[in-house]
């Protein structure tokens, strides 16, 4: 009799607006800002970065074709930025407009699909962290409001960041329903990220293409990333007595959302009313074995509901109850750049399942993302907003009705119109009923 265990069904996403994503991605037409200033703008940012890897470039033994470094980073900023429908039509519009700073150049659909497979991806990630350092400069030159949770907190701490990851779908295929199940069923991989919530931008993204590994294994990826003083946000996915103690050996600041059933032993009451209870406590279970200590803090919400935290930060004067609330919820702005990416950009829909390609993709994804960023904090400073009032998306789609205005007034500058009209383009988000805070005493 055979008693062996059927091999595990692969994982398959959740996220049904992904799926909806790719039907529609494979109908789409051309449609996207291909407006000169905007790609002046884009070019100007990523210029210096890629001639500077021509050293890497040759290092890698890489030989100069027609498709180079830099003609395949325009493509791929093309077919991301301009929401092409796949290589097809990213080979038309190379052959007969050329694509950024590359001339009309004849290709073959293969020759550029081999290309995507073979150069090294790794290319494309020093790209974007090169780009990274120059945004993060420009915006600490700008001036604009900044929220109250944020000023306390760059003052209180070297750098916040928010830590999390996410999985991505496979490429989309045409088919029957059978065939298009046999292909969804193999994800693209998953990649995690490391977000600046004070300027919005990835401070690195890694990506995993086993879409079945544990998000636990992106801990080891923060090694080298994080100084002294840092407050780090994490989901409680992410909860790991080790690592807890090695951010302690790190000097690095954590806030983590504790789980329900999270075993301690309290060492010492220094708060405990109706709305808030703050203990040191020492932690018991799996890998805590040595006894790690923590603060938990549990608040009572407008709701009725208790949210319950763990810190390293012990000291309650300095990280009093509701600014842990407050300071957490920040942690938020990294699952809205994974919406962006996915959703905006486009990373739902997959070029190619070659895992070269995808990372390639993934790389120059984000690095649109930090460039609408960047874009996104100009406009807020021209408007005297926050950063967080102004609308990604809308910001993006705005870009194609500027292409057009644009050609009636060439003088007319892109930060300029979407000033003037920001009302109408919907720039700046519409003001919301603010969620329920800490409950009051």
């Amino acid at each position: 009799m055979n008693t062996a265990t059927p091999a595990p069904r692969p994982k398959q996403s959740r996220v049904r607006h992904t799926r909806a994503i790719m039907r529609d991605h494979t109908r789409r037409r051309i449609s996207a800002p291909d407006d000169k200033l905007v790609e002046a703008r884009i070019e100007a940012l990523l210029r210096p970065g890629i001639f500077a890897l021509g050293g890497l470039y040759r290092e890698l033994g890489l030989r100069n074709r027609i498709l180079t470094l830099p003609v395949m980073v325009a493509v791929l900023l093309a077919m991301l930025w301009r929401q092409f429908n796949g290589l097809a039509d990213t080979v038309r519009v190379l052959e007969q407009e050329g694509l950024f700073w590359v001339a009309p150049t004849k290709v073959t659909d293969e020759g550029l699909s081999q290309r995507l497979q073979h150069l090294p991806a790794q290319l494309y990630h020093r790209l974007l962290d090169e780009l990274l350092p120059h945004l993060r400069q420009a915006q600490a030159n700008r001036h604009r409001p900044q929220t109250a949770i944020l000023k306390w907190a760059q003052r209180e701490f070297a750098q916040v960041l928010s830590f999390d990851g996410s999985t991505l779908d496979a490429l989309w295929r045409k088919g029957n329903q059978e065939q298009q199940s046999h292909h969804l069923a193999r994800l693209g991989g998953k990649m995690a990220g490391l977000l600046d919530v004070v300027n919005h931008l990835p401070q690195q993204v890694w990506y995993e293409g086993d879409s079945a590994a544990h998000d636990m294994n992106f801990w080891s990826k923060l090694e080298g990333q994080l100084v002294a003083n840092t407050m780090l946000l994490i989901d409680r996915g992410f909860l790991n007595y080790e690592r807890f103690a090695w951010l302690n050996e790190q000097q690095v600041w954590y806030i983590c959302a504790a789980k329900h059933n999270t075993s301690y032993r309290i060492i010492e009451v220094l708060r405990q009313d109706t709305v808030v209870h703050d203990y040191l406590v020492r932690l018991k279970g799996q890998g805590a074995e040595q006894g790690l200590e923590v603060r938990l803090v549990e608040v009572k919400m407008e709701s009725g509901s208790w949210y319950r935290y763990l810190t390293n930060l012990m000291d309650s004067q300095r990280l009093p109850a509701a600014e842990i609330v407050a300071l957490y919820g920040q942690r938020w702005r990294i699952e809205e750049a994974f919406a962006q990416v996915k959703r905006l950009l486009g990373l739902a829909y997959l070029y190619s399942e070659s895992t070269n390609a995808i990372q390639a993709q993934l790389w120059m994804t984000w690095l649109l993302y930090a460039v609408l960023v960047d874009l996104c904090d100009e406009v807020a400073e021209a408007l005297g907003q926050r950063w967080e009032r102004i609308s990604i998306e809308m910001v993006y789609r705005s870009l194609w009705l500027y292409s057009k205005a644009h050609e009636c007034k060439p003088e007319l500058g892109l930060v300029e119109y979407l000033v003037a009209n920001a009302k109408m383009l919907g720039v700046v988000k519409q003001r919301r009923k603010p969620p329920k805070g800490v409950a009051k005493t």
